[in-house]
């Protein structure tokens, strides 16, 4: 019956006007036919209260309030059953015509009537019987079967409704953790004005009492949708410790050990309370609360207001009157207004605000996720702004119509763009969600908070405040829409799927504790809150005379010297926002003084001793130094220092002999191999420079820059001899095994070079159509082979791959030469993974570089093929 009343739209409101606007439409004859009903049943409630104001205003009324009609006026009906409680008594009416029926039988069927109640009443009081249906838990949607498998005969059940969008994604994450520990919140204080802890545990009690959310648990198993069950009746697990015997020190770790041992014990979500307490005795007056619960239950906001309730409570138990506590309308009405708004609009909105994005903000991760790690914010960094600047940032927001969240959200979507370098950044921020057309809504106890994404433009010629008004202007219409899920607007960007719209979140939190505490009598100290969220990278700011901002990160994917850089840049910006909020936003820097000075001086404090010498004389006295070392080994064949300057000394002789002159262009055209490092040596030894030709090339090019460099003599081996000859008419110098130089000297050729004469020239692409000749001096390849960064051992055994042309090869072959090093020369051909494996295995290289492209190609076909080199260089 229940069941069918409540099935009725609007509780039947309307319908006899139904009846007659019906007329004249398809069906109506079967609606008018359907006879007029003799009886009518009215409950008109409760009217004790009338009674109970005890005002003595109302002493009612001759017939009763339910008399509506005159006893001349013909009824509707032939018997209406009035019915109300007055005096905490149901009473019963009838009204009848005496024409129709005789009093014996109406009292007749009274009584009977007034039997089948008492046997109703008696049939509800037999254990066992009774039970809930779906109507009662409307906002759940559920059929019989799952009434009766959720809430058993429901005795024991206050309510079952839905989760919110929120609570439905910390659930998700919380399920697919492995392990406790996401959205576990610790809270811990110390109370000072308890003189007893019990006292204190029995207010904590009353409030889970009174708060139906303080009785949930939540049910996911066997259900279309999770839902959360209100149990009428849960006990708060409080334990009691004495800590009145320890030192400081051993209550700290007391502390320590408790939060440790809490957290490992975690929380069953799927049973009540989703809470507990400890309260430890510190002194007579003096108790160290920790309160652990999920956050699936509170925000912020309700976390204070439960305190705020605590407190009121446990002045009230203590004696003390401090008034009643505030009413709040129970979390289930945010539910029900929840469950009546419409998407359609949310949707266009945030399809408007989030179409072209093309990636969430990029972060400066130590370590990339990998597509299945859980992401969590575990480890927190605090960071505190000086009084001088938190006070500038207050005057700022007020005189220009800003909060400070909103200045905090542009400090951070500066940072984000600064360490990204994208100009389009997407940021999460938490939003309070409690929706203004819902009365009381400030006082319901639960969780509405809501993380959404904050799209921001950072135009670097655009000014400080503007900018800022622009991004409140924005976040306050979004607003208007912040009750859909992250999940769902997710599902309305641009992006692909598996792309988060933002991997940092910003939390701007305000919560007046103290003052709550001490308009009860108590005082509130050391508050802290542990918690954790499932975010690589969390921004929580406080308000207060120093602005207060902690950063949480995840350190499976963060160094914990990263957070700290990235605190000290927050810093930065927050006070040159704070200092000058007219400047444009592209001269706020992120820079600290001590960064700036490694910028700008010392990173650029480069003067050091280098030889003021030339490369012959330079690699002379590497010979003179270790003449037995191995210089060049390339395909089996292996040159030591003293070998390689002998056999250059005598091809330099052939080249004096054949007219070079210092600073003479001279062709190069071979293939790697320990030849062409003698070649090059040769060239320079004689004082000319050498102008090497791609072999990748075609021969018009190789013509044009011979022509171009004026050089009278080409070098070549015997592969690349008959291209030589099509592409050079002048003399020609071929090199190689079969070749015999040895009718030239072995000494060093007696040549007057100075470090400003040319060592090579090498030729720029040609992309404005004609190839540039760029010239390079001794002086200038001295200065990069005694380069700090090449010292260490990292390039001791350096490969040399890289196209004669490309400026590359003198890293490869002059840093290793005139270090005492040696020069590793790949064999003609491509270089792939399986060339550098064998190579770096074989000889032991030690420093090589690569192309970005080819770095990229091998760093993710075959990492492993660099194993055992110590610097990787890439360009």
């Amino acid at each position: 019956v229940k069941e069918q009343l409540r099935a009725v739209p609007g509780r039947g409101l309307g319908y006899g006007a139904l009846r007659y606007l019906r007329q004249g439409l398809p069906g109506a004859e079967a609606l008018t036919a359907v006879p007029e009903p003799e009886v009518s049943f009215n409950y008109l409630g409760q009217f004790d209260w009338a009674f109970a104001s005890g005002d003595g205003l109302y002493r009612g009324m001759r017939g009763g309030l339910e008399a509506d009609a005159g006893p001349d006026v013909a009824r509707a009906h032939v018997l209406d059953v009035v019915g109300r409680v007055e005096h905490c008594r149901l009473e019963l009416t009838w009204y009848y015509s005496e024409d129709l029926h005789d009093e014996a039988t109406i009292g007749a069927l009274a009584g009977e009537l007034l039997g089948a109640l008492r046997d109703v009443i008696a049939h509800c009081a037999e254990p066992g019987s009774g039970g809930r249906s779906p109507s009662d838990f409307p906002l759940a949607c559920l059929d019989q079967a799952a009434v009766d498998r959720l809430v058993g005969d429901g005795r024991g059940v206050e309510d079952v409704y839905p989760l919110t969008p929120m609570q439905a994604g910390m659930l998700f994450h919380a399920l697919s953790q492995a392990e406790q520990g996401v959205y576990f919140e610790q809270a811990t204080f110390v109370v000072d004005g308890v003189c007893d802890p019990h006292v204190l545990g029995q207010a904590f009690q009353q409030v889970v009492d009174r708060t139906p959310v303080l009785r949930t648990r939540v049910v996911w198993e066997g259900v279309a949708e999770p839902l959360q069950v209100v149990e009428r009746e849960v006990t708060l697990p409080i334990t009691y410790e004495d800590w009145t015997g320890l030192s400081e020190a051993e209550r700290q770790e007391a502390l320590r050990r408790l939060l440790d041992a809490d957290r490992a014990e975690g929380l069953d979500l799927a049973t009540a309370p989703l809470a507990r307490v400890v309260l430890a005795r510190r002194s007579d007056t003096e108790v160290q609360v920790v309160w652990s619960f999920h956050h699936i239950l509170l925000d912020g906001w309700s976390v204070f207001q439960v305190l705020s309730d605590v407190f009121a409570c446990h002045a009230a138990l203590a004696g003390h009157d401090t008034g009643a506590l505030p009413t709040r309308r129970p979390f289930r009405d945010y539910l029900q207004w929840l469950g009546e708004q419409d998407r359609s609009e949310a949707e266009r909105y945030w399809r408007q605000v989030l179409m072209g994005l093309e990636s969430p903000a990029a972060l400066p991760y130590d370590r990339a996720p990998t597509q299945a790690h859980a992401t969590r914010s575990s480890e927190w960094l605090p960071l505190e702004l000086e009084e001088r600047f938190s006070g500038e940032l207050r005057t700022l927001a007020q005189r220009n119509g800003l909060t400070l969240n909103t200045v905090v959200q542009g400090a951070w979507s500066l940072l984000l763009a600064r360490y990204s370098g994208q100009r389009d950044v997407c940021f999460g921020t938490t939003v309070s969600a409690r929706p203004a057309d819902l009365p009381g809504v400030e006082s319901i106890t639960g969780i509405f908070i809501n993380t959404l994404p904050v799209r921001v433009e950072v135009d670097d010629s655009v000014g400080l405040v503007g900018w800022l008004q622009q991004l409140q202007a924005v976040q306050a219409e979004s607003r208007r829409f912040d009750y859909v899920s992250l999940a769902q607007v997710q599902t309305w960007s641009d992006l692909p799927g598996g792309v988060n719209l933002f991997d940092s979140i910003v939390v701007f939190e305000n919560y007046p504790i103290n003052d709550e505490a001490a308009a009860h009598g108590l005082q509130v100290r050391e508050v802290a809150a542990i918690e954790t969220t499932n975010y690589p990278l969390s921004l929580v700011v406080s308000p207060g005379r120093r602005l207060s901002v902690e950063l949480g990160y995840d350190t499976d994917l963060f160094d914990a010297t990263t957070i700290e850089r990235m605190a000290g840049h927050l810093q930065v910006l927050l006070e040159a926002v704070a200092a000058d909020p007219a400047t444009p936003l592209g001269r706020i820097d992120i820079l600290t003084d001590d960064e700036r000075h490694q910028v700008l001086e010392a990173w650029n404090d480069t003067a050091h001793e280098l030889p003021a010498a030339t490369l012959p004389a330079l690699f002379a006295e590497q010979v003179a130094r270790s003449p037995d070392a191995t210089a060049v080994v390339a395909d089996g064949v292996a040159l030591s220092y003293g070998q390689l300057d002998v056999r250059a000394n005598r091809l330099a002789h052939r080249l004096i002999a054949l007219g070079v002159r210092p600073e003479q262009p001279v062709g190069l055209l071979m293939e790697r191999s320990a030849d062409l490092v003698v070649a090059e040596l040769a060239i320079v030894k004689a004082g000319g420079a050498y102008v090497p030709l791609d072999v990748r090339a075609p021969q018009e090019r190789m013509r044009l820059l011979m022509a171009q460099s004026g050089a009278p003599v080409l070098v070549c081996d015997r592969v690349w001899e008959a291209t030589a000859e099509k592409v050079h008419d002048g003399q020609l110098v071929v090199v190689g095994a079969d070749v015999s130089l040895g009718d030239e000297p072995a000494g060093q050729p007696p040549v007057g070079l100075h470090p400003d004469n040319l060592a090579y020239v090498m030729h720029t692409s040609g992309s404005t159509g004609r190839p540039k000749g760029v010239a390079v001096r001794h002086r200038d390849v001295v200065a990069l082979a005694f380069d700090r960064c090449f010292r260490g051992g990292g390039h001791e055994r350096v490969l040399l791959h890289s196209p004669l042309a490309f400026d590359a090869s003198t890293y490869e072959l002059w840093v290793p030469l005139l270090n005492g090093g040696q020069v590793v020369v790949v064999p003609p051909g491509d270089l792939d993974a399986d060339v550098l494996r064998r190579l770096i295995g074989a000889h032991g290289v030690t420093g090589l570089f690569l192309t970005s492209g080819l770095f990229r190609l091998v760093a993710q076909d075959a990492p492993g093929c660099l194993a055992g080199a110590r610097e990787v260089w890439t360009g």
